[in-house]
């Protein structure tokens, strides 16, 4: 190609900005309603009631009383703990409560 001859001309491409703008909208519609949905109300969490956990750890044969307030204030602040020591077998539960601290 000699340097005197013009280059073709390249057709314009057309601007989709407009295209591209609706687009996001709809994604933003769409992910604004599963937001939405989103919202329903949630199952509450399982929560031992108080007494339940006291009546669980006075079944605990030789636990001492002070042994039972410790293990009490740290259970009721800790479903997962709970759990894990009615798991565990009745011979088990006094030393991991003692492990505890």
């Amino acid at each position: 190609m000699e340097p005197n001859e013009a280059s073709p001309e390249v057709p314009h491409k057309k601007q989709r900005t407009g295209d591209a703008i609706l687009c996001l909208l709809g994604d933003m519609k769409g992910s604004f309603n599963d937001a939405l949905k989103s919202l329903e109300p949630l199952p509450l969490p399982q929560v031992t009631p108080p007494a339940e956990i006291l009546a669980t750890l006075e079944m605990i044969p030789d636990l001492a009383r002070g042994d039972i307030l410790r293990s009490y204030g740290k259970l009721i602040l800790s479903e997962r703990l709970y759990q894990a020591l009615l798991e565990l077998p009745m011979n088990f539960r006094k030393e991991w409560l003692l492990m505890l601290e």
